[in-house]
């Protein structure tokens, strides 16, 4: 399976005591986009946020498609870092 790069946008939004950080992945590849995990951090490679309620996770992605999802977290759990969201998969880069 070819190695394949996703395009990966995220905003975050507070609702109370909750934080909800929307992701959109996007398959520009020829290619499947096998078993991708997202995650939220603590800022760029900092610590993951746990625990966290994904709408969907562990997702593949056909050829073109486009998809949205979200994940719920307690805004304390944050700190003051900014909210920082990274995949992977079977064959992301």
């Amino acid at each position: 399976m070819p190695k394949i790069k996703l395009k990966v946008a995220s905003r975050t939004d507070r609702k109370g005591a909750d934080s909800v950080t929307h992701v959109t992945l996007a398959n520009p590849s020829k290619s499947v986009a096998f078993f991708v995990r997202m995650k939220v951090d603590k800022g760029g490679g900092g610590e993951e946020i746990l625990p966290v309620l994904w709408q969907d996770n562990y997702v593949s992605l056909l050829p073109g498609e486009s998809r949205e999802f979200s994940a719920t977290y307690r805004t304390v759990d944050l700190g003051t870092a900014k909210p920082s969201v990274e995949v992977s998969g079977w064959n992301v880069q």
